[in-house]
């Protein structure tokens, strides 16, 4: 899309890099609440905070997963959790959807715009 927005500032919200950027601030944010409530153990949200922080997902991978599974989510995930290991991994994007990062990312982004 963000070559059909017209505006640069606008577009800069539809990039890859931000859709991306808005997800692992959802996972992490998401982590961090389940933990702050007891539906995740604390040491499991810390180690997924901590790998998101230096996390670099492969683009490569996430456009076959795109084709694979229709949505990036599934692979993202999937990276995300091989970031963070065992034995926390089972808790990253817990009781969340596809959709629900989908969804949130895109608030996110234009909450910014």
């Amino acid at each position: 899309l963000s070559g059909l927005l017209g505006d640069e500032e606008a577009a800069r919200h539809f990039s890859l890099e931000a859709d991306l950027d808005a997800m692992l601030t959802f996972e992490r944010a998401l982590a961090e609440a389940e933990a702050e409530h007891g539906v995740i153990p604390r040491d499991a949200a810390a180690a997924i905070v901590k790998a998101l922080a230096s996390f670099r997902p492969d683009t490569a991978k996430l456009r076959a997963g795109v084709a694979r599974d229709g949505v990036v989510v599934p692979e993202l995930v999937g990276q995300v959790k091989a970031a963070v290991g065992a034995p926390h991994d089972a808790y990253v994007h817990f009781g969340a959807t596809s959709q629900d990062v989908v969804d949130t990312s895109l608030m996110l982004r234009l909450r910014q715009a």
